[in-house]
């Protein structure tokens, strides 16, 4: 009886130790969740995302303006974290960003010409 008390005693230090290492290994200190907020399709040409891309260590949030078929970035606009509206002209891209942590800041709208 001793025996199998000590052998379920050895199992259970094993899994806990076990699970400490995985979660400490796992664990993320920063959100790395990359958003897809548009895809737009430029006519005759190819298709764009508008991506929202959260702060970390060394870079504040920004909206970022990808080519899909590679995903060459083509701009980044830093200290927004979110795209009120778009709209596409011709060969423009019109954006209306604004950083929802500040109050006080209004939207900028900031126009984009497609290459």
């Amino acid at each position: 009886m001793k025996k199998t008390l000590t052998i379920i005693f050895i199992a259970v230090i094993v899994a806990a130790v076990s699970y400490f290492i995985y979660k400490a290994s796992t664990f993320n200190v920063f959100d790395v969740e990359i958003r897809k907020i548009a895809e737009i399709e430029i006519p005759n040409k190819y298709k764009i995302g508008v991506f929202y891309l959260p702060s970390n260590a060394s870079s504040q949030s920004y909206i970022q303006i990808r080519r899909l078929e590679n995903g060459e970035v083509l701009q980044n606009y830093e200290r927004y974290n979110f795209v009120n509206d778009y709209k596409l002209f011709n060969d423009t891209l019109r954006l209306v960003l604004s950083d929802t942590s500040f109050v006080k800041r209004k939207t900028d709208t900031l126009f984009f010409k497609i290459p």
